[in-house]
C-alpha cells in the first residue's frame, strides 16, 4: 500500500531523504549536463538546492516559538535534539539565544535507537517555562523537523 496523505512530517522525511540520495550520487549527476550551461555540476546544484530548503524551515520555526513564547516574562529552558544534524541545531540554539535569552540552551544528540525511527538530519525543539519564582512545570512542548 503506498502512501495515502502527506503532512508535515513525511515531507520532512522526503525532503531529506532526497538530498542523501542526491549527495549519494552526486558524481553520476555532475556528469549529466543541463541546458542551457553544461558544467558538470548538476548534482551538487541539486545537493545545495534541497540543503538549502531544509534549512529555510529554521526561520519558521523560530517564528512559531515566538508566537507560542510571547510574551517574555516568563524564565525559558530550551533543548534542542538532532540525529546527525549538530550544524543546524548550533544554528538554531544560537538564534534562541539570540531572541529569547533562556536560562539554558542544552543541544543533544538522539539516542541511536530514536534516531533509526526519526532519521538522519532530523531535529526538534523543547521548552520549558518556568513562571518567575515557581518551580518549573512539566509542561513540554516541542517543535521541529
Amino acid at each position: 500500500m503506498g502512501i495515502v496523505y502527506l503532512d508535515g512530517s513525511r515531507l520532512r522525511r522526503s525532503l531529506i531523504a532526497a538530498a542523501d540520495w542526491v549527495e549519494t550520487g552526486r558524481e553520476e549527476l555532475n556528469r549529466i549536463n543541463i541546458f542551457p550551461v553544461p558544467d558538470s555540476d548538476t548534482g551538487t546544484n541539486i545537493a545545495l538546492t534541497l540543503r538549502a530548503v531544509a534549512k529555510a524551515l529554521i526561520p519558521q520555526v523560530l517564528q512559531h516559538l515566538e508566537r507560542c513564547l510571547t510574551p517574555r516574562l516568563r524564565q525559558l529552558r530550551i533543548g534542542i535534539a538532532h540525529a546527525d544534524a549538530a550544524d543546524i541545531a548550533a544554528t538554531v540554539c544560537d538564534e534562541i539565544q539570540k531572541r529569547f535569552h533562556p536560562r539554558e540552551c542544552l543541544v543533544v544528540d538522539v539516542t541511536a535507537t530514536l534516531g533509526v525511527h526519526v532519521g538522519p538530519r532530523t531535529w526538534a525543539v523543547f521548552y520549558q517555562i518556568e513562571e518567575q519564582g515557581d518551580a518549573p512545570r512539566n509542561n513540554y512542548s516541542s517543535e521541529g523537523l
